[in-house]
């Protein structure tokens, strides 16, 4: 336990918060103090670094893997650091004798500090059938997954060595090879402010029908399901507009998604059936990925689900709620499950209620080492 404790504190040390369009420096930098603590000359680092948009400050992502024969294989941890926002007074992340508690504590940094822990014992290890690697990314809570896609686009060579990867999303130790897609659009539309006593254009009342109708979008979709991945989840996520109670605004965003069951397609087409009169004079932009089944290798699944009972524990299969980096592999060819300690229903809350159990990052931590004693 104690050698998560340590990546703990690493991880805690700087607010990774990533929000679209805007760098945060610390990304960077925390991949950076990852990377110094192994120095060993049997494992090779690679920080790869990348901009967002046209800032100056850039994200990264931190591959670590051991040097092996020729046709061993890779199974490879992987995981994000960056975390969604946190209220301006939000407490530091703390450590009791159960849990750990803050943003980030379940999506993802307290699985990472597992997989970390891991990945220094598996490397330790003489005798093993696979080779240990981790995949830090930087870019999985904003700027449209630029963290994996530059992982794909760079490492094409090291892609070809691996046999599975393992991302550490929180599924409560349940084994999910399927995996969901996601739909969302991005609607906006500019106007002219003035005083609220002499309105020109009313932004927001005008904007009441497309709300309707987003609604009604969102509650059509959910009417969506399949037999593995149950029906199409999805809310309204974003309205902004106007600063001051006596001020019209000048601008409306609205952004909403869906966490998906069936083809892309399927939601593009029903997107356009909905909204066609009702865009006029607004930009937007949709984005999506399909859902996936895992193409990962029976007999690796199957070695994972003997680590997990050799644990003392019994394994659970299922399918992800939500949309995750391992989709993206999965479409490219690269097999990928979703396995991961914590309550997923925990993620992106407020403290206290962002936690994990200690417990369970040790357990995740051991099963991770099985995989290669095994």
């Amino acid at each position: 336990m104690e050698n998560i404790i340590k990546y703990i504190k690493i991880l805690f040390s700087l607010s990774t918060v990533n929000i679209s369009g805007v760098a945060n420096p610390n990304i960077l930098i925390l991949l950076k103090k990852i990377k110094k603590n192994f120095t060993q000359t049997n494992i090779i680092t690679k920080l790869d670094q990348y901009n967002i948009d046209s800032s100056d400050i850039k994200h990264g992502n931190l591959l670590l893997y051991a040097k092996t024969k020729p046709k061993t294989k890779y199974i490879l941890f992987h995981g994000h650091i960056d975390t969604v926002p946190a209220p301006q007074n939000e407490p530091k992340h703390t450590v009791n004798r159960q849990y750990l508690i803050g943003r980030g504590a379940v999506d993802m940094k307290g699985n990472l500090a597992a997989m970390l822990s891991a990945f220094e014992q598996i490397n330790a290890l003489r005798s093993k059938t696979h080779s240990p690697a981790i995949l830090i990314t930087g870019d999985e809570e904003a700027n449209s997954f630029e963290g994996i896609k530059t992982f794909i686009k760079r490492n094409k060579t090291f892609i070809k060595k691996i046999d599975m990867v393992i991302t550490g999303e929180p599924t409560d130790l349940c084994i999910n090879t399927n995996h969901r897609g996601i739909f969302g659009a991005i609607i906006e539309k500019n106007g002219q402010t003035g005083h609220s006593a002499f309105p020109q254009e009313k932004l927001i009342e005008n904007s009441i029908p497309l709300l309707q109708s987003i609604k009604n979008f969102i509650s059509d979709s959910q009417k969506i399901h399949t037999p593995a991945l149950g029906k199409t989840v999805g809310a309204t996520t974003i309205i902004n507009a106007g600063t001051k109670g006596n001020q019209l605004p000048d601008s409306i965003k609205i952004e909403f998604n869906l966490r998906t069951v069936k083809p892309d397609s399927v939601y593009k087409t029903l997107f356009a059936k909905q909204f066609k009169n009702l865009l006029k004079g607004y930009r937007y932009q949709t984005y999506g990925f399909s859902p996936t089944q895992s193409i990962a290798n029976n007999a690796i699944v199957q070695l994972i689900q003997r680590a997990v009972k050799k644990t003392g524990i019994s394994y659970k299969t299922g399918a992800t709620t939500f949309f995750t980096e391992a989709n993206i592999l999965n479409q490219q060819g690269i097999p990928a499950i979703v396995f991961g300690a914590g309550n997923p229903r925990l993620a992106h809350t407020l403290p206290p209620n962002e936690k994990i159990k200690l417990r369970d990052l040790k357990l995740y931590s051991d099963i991770l080492v099985n995989i290669f004693k095994i």
